[in-house]
Order: C-alpha cells, then structure tokens, then sequence
C-alpha cells in the first residue's frame, strides 16, 4: 500500500498534445498542460547511451503516483516535469494492489 507520507515531490504530468510548428516550420512536440500531483521521486542507477554519435549519461528515475490520475494513464508517451528535470516516461505499471503508477522514467 501507498502511504500518503511517501509523497513528497509535486510532479506534473503531461502527455502530448500532437504536433505543432515553431517558427521556423519545423516539427516539434506540443504537451498538455497536465495534471500536477504529489509523488514519490527516487535515482535509480545511472547508465550509459549513445546519442548523435557520442557517449551521454542517462540517469533514471522510479517515480511513485497514486492511482487513478484525473486525467487518465501514465504512458510512454507522456512525460514528467519535475521542478526544471524533464524525465521521459520508459515504463509505466499499475501495482497489484491497483494503488499506485510505478513509472520509470529518464531525464531528457
């Protein structure tokens, strides 16, 4: 069971919104305005990926939600903005106790 102590960080969660053009007319992603909850934000281990060509450094994150959220499911496609972090969303299950969002995210 989730208890109401273990949330300590205020999170929003966003999912997208569809695409959208800057500017220039290039592409980009557009994110709802979300819901914004209390969590349960721990590091994980850290790793490794390559990216444009280079060796980056991934930290990953086990976030904590109570479930239901009000405005539906934490997918892999939404992401979490936590304070200025942006982590995007890897996996996302409802416990067995159906009490709570276990989300594995990455910042980035």
């Amino acid at each position: 069971m989730l208890r109401a102590g273990a949330l300590r960080e205020r999170v929003t969660v966003q999912a997208p919104a569809g695409p959208a053009v800057d500017a220039y007319g290039d592409e980009t992603r557009a994110w709802s305005g979300g819901v914004t909850v209390w969590a349960s934000v721990r590091p994980e281990t850290g790793g490794e990926r390559i990216r444009s060509g280079r060796l980056d450094a991934v930290q990953a994150y086990r976030v904590m939600l109570r479930y239901p959220l009000p405005s539906g499911d934490v997918e892999t496609t939404s992401r979490i903005v936590w304070g200025e972090r942006v982590l995007s969303v890897l996996s996302s299950t409802v416990t067995p106790t159906h009490d709570a969002y276990d989300v594995v995210a990455v910042e980035g």
